[in-house]
């Protein structure tokens, strides 16, 4: 049986903003029920960072809410346990304590929190974004896993802000000969091996991801419930899926559907744009608010809970995900669950993920993506079978899947 201490860090993450709440979140969260399930490995978590946090929600979710955590027992984090009960939603309404965690994090884990009684039955220690703790490095019998999700601040440094290309820094120049790496993509893993001599590449494997077990083809009732809550009009309407930042390209897409809505006979046409405000969202609403043809047109319904997704991708008349560089790209995923047809870029990762199921663009080329937007909006025979081809190209991808690869690999990293 295969010993395995998973970092729940990203679950704590997203207890701060919405925003947080991307793809490392619903990969960690994924990843970790699936893996519960299995009898092969004996699952343990733990938090490097965002410790309370993290415990908080692995408490608060039903299927992991029985699961086993590592967390010590220093007079630190007792009295950090004290204030998580007595503040309760500390995370949002409790800045103080944000801080001290933040602080005293690192230190109840590096520090002695995974002392030796935590470790010495752990073969393999998987870390889900952030740099191994200190106790995990210094420790040689544990084998040491981190997921890589992207090269992104890499390769378009532009797109991200000091801290963030900082922290994306740390986690690369901790991979060393003994790491094994888990990638998302084929395109993450080439990424990765020539930005970096530093690993093995035989110890670097690829576990795609999959859409969400809640990812469904809705019924009318629940696309009535959910286009009331967030004020969609009647009549048709294209979706966007995103966190409101520059990489995703939103821009390119308000500009397509602008130049759509000038003709009149599209007069019951909205963009609905579903996302938590990022970096850099106010380019995206001036945008809208500067030009009379968005203006009325573009539906913002802010961060979206995973239930309502699915509703949302059923009720569209197709999905455009124009992103310029992906690690992996569950939305577009998600919208073929759905039976949504799908217009996507031609980069990175996204052809392994779209395959012949949706339509790629250039995305430098706005006349295409319009091209491709005017011939779903113009061909409902064309809409129809996409929709097939979209549910079946999803149904290739699992959680369960991802959960049993990931599995195999940690036998695999055990037995070396």
């Amino acid at each position: 049986m295969t010993n395995v201490l998973f970092d729940l860090s990203p679950f704590g993450l997203a207890r701060y903003s919405d925003s947080s709440r991307g793809g490392i979140y619903h990969y960690t969260k994924n990843l970790a029920q699936e893996l519960a399930r299995l009898d092969n490995i004996s699952l343990k978590f733990t938090a490097s960072r965002y410790t309370l946090e993290s415990h908080a929600h692995l408490c608060e979710n039903l299927l992991l809410k029985k699961a086993k955590f590592l967390r010590g027992d220093s007079p630190l984090w007792q009295l950090m346990v004290g204030l998580e009960l007595v503040t309760n939603k500390y995370a949002k309404n409790y800045p103080l304590t944000r801080r001290l965690n933040r602080k005293f994090s690192s230190t109840i884990l590096g520090g002695g929190f995974l002392s030796s009684e935590y470790t010495r039955q752990i073969d393999v220690f998987h870390s889900t974004f952030f740099p191994f703790p200190k106790s995990i490095i210094e420790n040689k019998k544990v084998k040491k896993l981190i997921t890589i999700y992207d090269l992104i601040p890499v390769k378009f440094p532009e797109f991200f802000t000091p801290n963030q290309r900082a922290d994306h820094k740390s986690i690369l120049t901790g991979l060393d000969k003994d790491t094994w790496v888990i990638c998302i993509s084929n395109s993450t893993r080439d990424d990765l091996l020539q930005t970096t001599d530093s690993i093995d590449p035989s110890k670097v494997f690829v576990t795609p991801l999959a859409p969400s077990n809640d990812a469904r083809m809705c019924g009318e009732p629940e696309i009535v419930v959910v286009r009331k809550k967030y004020g969609i009009p009647n009549g048709r309407y294209i979706l966007g899926v995103g966190t409101l930042e520059p990489r995703k390209n939103i821009g390119a897409l308000l500009a397509c559907f602008s130049r759509i809505v000038r003709d009149k006979k599209y007069t019951d046409l909205h963009l609905v744009l579903v996302g938590a405000k990022g970096w850099y969202y106010e380019d995206i609403l001036r945008k809208i608010d500067s030009d009379r043809y968005l203006k009325d047109r573009v539906v913002l319904t802010g961060y979206v809970d995973d239930n309502e997704l699915p509703p949302l991708f059923s009720g569209a008349l197709f999905f455009v995900y124009p992103s310029i560089y992906e690690g992996f790209g569950i939305p577009p995923l998600e919208a073929m669950a759905c039976g949504c047809p799908v217009i996507t870029s031609n980069t990175s990762s996204l052809p392994e993920v779209v395959g012949d199921a949706g339509f790629m663009v250039n995305v430098n080329d706005e006349d295409e993506l319009l091209g491709r937007m005017m011939d779903l909006l113009q061909s409902d025979d064309l809409l129809a079978a996409y929709k097939k081809k979209s549910l079946k190209q999803a149904a290739m991808f699992s959680w369960g899947g991802t959960a049993r690869k990931t599995a195999d690999i940690y036998l695999k990293i055990a037995q070396s």
